[in-house]
């Protein structure tokens, strides 16, 4: 009845009547889906789980049992199954939590296909102005020169120094980011340069400089214009000599490193008031790419929003990639995004936060209104998402355990289960 269920749904099911047969089918193929029963004529289908998970890890375990036997299939989830269905059950139920584990396995493997291909995002877009900007970075990337990236907050600045990276023959060596605005006036040489011990109080250990740590590789000084006359100073000596000396040290040491500058102020109008060393901007700007915002390349939202929702659903475990219903995105487009594209993945994370489905509607898509307001209802709303990133933080560091989840955020068992309930927490 199960397979016939099954086939019915577009799944090629093989049966196997015990452990012994199972093992044999398995040198043959790997199914991606095993559904396994605790009592099986030839032995415990935890016996089976041990060999799956020691020779096949990366199948998918969903444990049939007996009312009875649900100690026995929690025990079968500690061993590694994915889920467990009590019998006796619909075939529907277990349709649904095949498909739920599927999509799981696929958000995870997107994920960690994103996660090792950078650290951020990979630049994404479709429009004339965004295929146009690839195609500058790509034929300055293999290219040794000091670039200067110019754009509005959240533009995507690193996203794209990062690419110039991966694309250039230092790919192998270091990519250092540096923000420039988040450092400290007293600490901006050590930290860029290096400190010897004792340089100054509470230094008892040498401390690797930015430049020094990126030497082969490449060096992204965000924010550059927010750095002091005297720090430009210094920046200006390794673009001419390629050397540095650490704070409290008079060895001068040899680096070889691309500098990526960026900046969201006008650099040309700082240096021409003084703000900004007129000879620094000349050397940082011999290839100067302008990232043009959001709101100017609105062909590139959908594609966005499409990336986004992968990375959020992977990011919040969710069970499937949440979708956008239609009448969402005339809100998106005709929004100004002052904020570009960081301000698109925000307003994102919350809408799917405070979605109770799959699918995201506009009272769901946090943005003000031509008056600059938010409604009064969505921000009644939004007060619950804080809560609900706490609970699912909380269950993630438990490993899903929601004794220890309800002792961490220091409520009771019941009313997380409650909670747990109203946001729709898998």
């Amino acid at each position: 009845m199960l397979k016939i269920a099954l086939e019915a749904e577009g799944f090629n099911v093989q049966e196997a009547g015990g452990i012994t047969q199972a093992k044999q089918y398995l040198h043959k193929f790997v199914p991606e889906v095993m559904v396994v029963d605790i009592r099986l004529p030839d032995g415990n289908g935890l016996d089976l789980l041990d060999f799956l998970k020691k020779d096949i890890s990366d199948i998918i375990i969903i444990v049939m049992t007996a009312y009875g036997d649900i100690p026995m299939a929690v025990s079968a989830i500690k061993k590694g199954a994915d889920d467990f269905l009590p019998k006796p059950f619909d075939p529907d139920d277990l349709t649904e939590v095949i498909h739920r584990e599927i999509n799981k396995k696929w958000l995870y493997r997107k994920h960690r296909e994103l996660m090792e291909k950078s650290d951020l995002l990979e630049p994404v877009g479709k429009s004339k102005m965004w295929n146009d900007l690839m195609e500058l970075a790509g034929k300055v990337a293999p290219v040794d020169t000091t670039i200067l990236l110019i754009g509005e907050t959240g533009s995507g600045k690193e996203v794209l120094a990062r690419k110039i990276h991966q694309l250039s023959p230092r790919n192998k060596a270091p990519f250092i980011p540096v923000n420039c605005a988040a450092i400290p006036k007293d600490l901006v040489e050590s930290e860029l340069f290096g400190a010897e011990p004792g340089a100054f109080t509470g230094i008892d250990k040498v401390r690797v400089g930015k430049f020094e740590s990126a030497d082969q590789g490449t060096i992204f000084l965000d924010e550059i214009g927010d750095l002091s006359l005297a720090a430009q100073a210094k920046i200006l000596r390794i673009l001419e000599t390629k050397e540095i000396q650490r704070l409290g040290s008079s060895k001068i040491k040899k680096i070889d490193v691309r500098i990526i500058a960026a900046t969201n102020k006008n650099l040309e109008l700082d240096k021409n008031s003084n703000q900004f060393r007129e000879d620094l901007y000349f050397r940082i700007s011999v290839f100067p790419i302008t990232i043009p915002p959001l709101r100017e390349r609105i062909e590139d939202i959908r594609p966005l929003v499409e990336h986004f929702l992968i990375k959020i659903a992977a990011k919040l475990n969710l069970a499937e990639i949440p979708c956008i219903d239609e009448t969402v995105w005339p809100k998106l487009i005709n929004y100004s995004w002052p904020g570009n594209v960081r301000e698109l993945a925000n307003v994102l994370e919350r809408a799917v936060i405070l979605s109770s489905g799959s699918e995201l509607t506009q009272d769901k898509i946090l943005i003000p209104d031509n008056t600059g307001q938010f409604d009064v209802s969505l921000v009644e709303q939004a007060k619950f998402i804080k809560e609900k990133e706490m609970i699912i933080k909380a269950l993630n560091q438990t490993g899903g355990n929601k004794t220890k989840a309800a002792k961490k955020l220091g409520i009771s068992y019941r009313t997380l289960l409650n909670k747990v309930k109203k946001y729709k927490i898998n």
